[in-house]
């Protein structure tokens, strides 16, 4: 990625999962990365159904880019920055990466519930710097639940900017994802998720697309809330990930031509 004061998170370009195929961002608007850099490409093959089949699968993933030499109008840099929902394993309170003495729920909203790490082979156990350990893959038992998460501190905006796509990560049984301007007292913007009828998966997941893009404060609060139906009689696993691409306006990209 090119220098900015909005770091992306962990270097990732884009995610695909289920129910969310394709990343279309909005015309003009691009992930600048420079010619020399190495591009890394990671899949899964997820079955949740045919447990016992044996079959061959092939994946076919094309990412579209346009040099700069060919470009007849300016583009819009975007970076991206993943938000996630967590739950507290260990620690007294559920607000990720706020010192104690600090949590105040009038301000930065609910903390996250107390959970259950699933303990794959993946870890999931993320530490906040403030002396809690929480995990972003968690248990749902049967039943609905709703988690929020504050992630004003995982923004870490350093000045004020447009969001103008956002991809999300849920799986199967997710109802929603929602992220709240707790300071507004408002929700920036909720994607619904839909279930694959009469097997376990989801069938479509919403996206956010804007030209003209939803402003995003720095001296705002923000909280990611995710809402879970787990209608099986056995405990179920969960993520929540909203992946935002943010206006970088501090990136001039006639320095590196």
């Amino acid at each position: 990625f090119l220098p900015s004061a909005i770091t992306p998170t962990a270097g990732r370009l884009f995610t695909l999962a289920q129910g969310q195929l394709q990343v279309d961002l909005p015309e003009g608007f691009g992930v600048p990365l420079l010619s020399d850099q190495t591009v890394q490409f990671a899949a899964q093959v997820l079955n949740l159904n045919e447990v016992h089949a044996k079959l061959g699968v092939r994946q076919r993933i094309r990412i579209d880019f346009v040099r700069d030499s060919e470009l007849t109008k300016s583009w819009i840099p975007l970076i991206p920055r993943a938000i996630f929902g967590v739950k507290l394993v260990d620690g007294r309170d559920g607000y990720f990466g706020i010192p104690s003495a600090d949590v105040d729920p009038g301000l930065q909203g609910e903390g996250c519930q107390v959970g259950v790490d699933v303990k794959t082979e993946l870890p999931s156990l993320v530490p906040d710097g403030q002396g809690r350990m929480f995990t972003g893959h968690w248990v749902v038992k049967p039943g609905r639940e709703v988690n929020h998460t504050p992630v004003t501190k995982l923004l870490g905006l350093p000045y004020d900017t447009t969001l103008h796509y956002v991809a999300v990560h849920l799986h199967p049984f997710a109802e929603w994802i929602e992220l709240r301007d707790v300071t507004a007292k408002k929700s920036v913007w909720r994607a619904n998720a839909r279930q694959v009828q009469g097997r376990v998966g989801l069938a479509d997941v919403e996206s956010f697309s804007d030209l003209k893009g939803v402003k995003i404060y720095k001296d705002h609060e923000y909280s990611l809330v995710s809402s879970y139906h787990n209608t099986t009689n056995e405990n179920q696993d969960a993520m929540a990930t909203m992946f935002l691409y943010l206006a970088a306006k501090d990136l001039d990209l006639s320095k590196f031509r």
